[in-house]
């Protein structure tokens, strides 16, 4: 099953818009500051995701690291706290999570969130994890979109994909605008 990474075709490419249209794979994660004055400017963030197509269902391993560079508190500057809210399919069920609280569910814009607050210590880092089961549907002919969130630059995305065969692909990439992993 070769795959290639692309942008989307879409008028709305750099609105931040979530993709009501889009009943493949799916995820966008959306931070939050919550009183952490300007502390984004210090938090890296990365994204590990794992599907596996293997098996009867297909399961998800979402990681999203955050890395807080500052290394004192000042007027500007603490400990980051986020809501984050991790969208996914529709039909996506949560099995557990890791650094990620008290998770609320909910249904929004044709997609299922997973939603809570991350906090972060400066200078720490804090890798969130979120497993799940995703529709059997999405298995034929595999395709995969990953939105942006507005405001929030060079973030890495790294793929992992597990076919019905239980060969591993790995792909890679910076998430500086919406992308699309495809069929060819």
């Amino acid at each position: 099953m070769p795959l290639n990474w692309h942008q989307p075709s879409s008028n709305s490419l750099y609105s931040g818009l979530v993709d009501q249209k889009w009943n493949k794979d799916y995820l966008m994660t959306v931070d939050a500051n919550l009183g952490a004055f300007k502390s984004d400017y210090f938090v890296d963030r990365s994204i590990d995701y794992t599907i596996n197509l293997s098996g009867e269902v297909p399961k998800a391993n979402l990681k999203i690291t955050y890395k807080h560079n500052a290394k004192e508190k000042d007027w500007m500057t603490k400990d980051y706290l986020t809501y984050l809210r991790v969208y996914v399919p529709d039909k996506a069920w949560l099995i557990d999570s890791k650094n990620f609280g008290m998770p609320r569910f909910e249904n929004d814009l044709g997609k299922k969130v997973f939603a809570s607050i991350v906090k972060v210590p400066l200078g720490q880092s804090r890798t969130v994890e979120i497993n799940y089961t995703l529709s059997k549907e999405i298995t034929n002919n595999y395709n995969f979109l990953a939105q942006k969130q507005p405001g929030i630059n060079d973030e890495p995305i790294n793929l992992h994909i597990i076919d019905k065969n239980g060969t591993k692909k790995d792909y890679e990439t910076i998430l500086n605008s919406d992308i699309v992993l495809s069929s060819l």
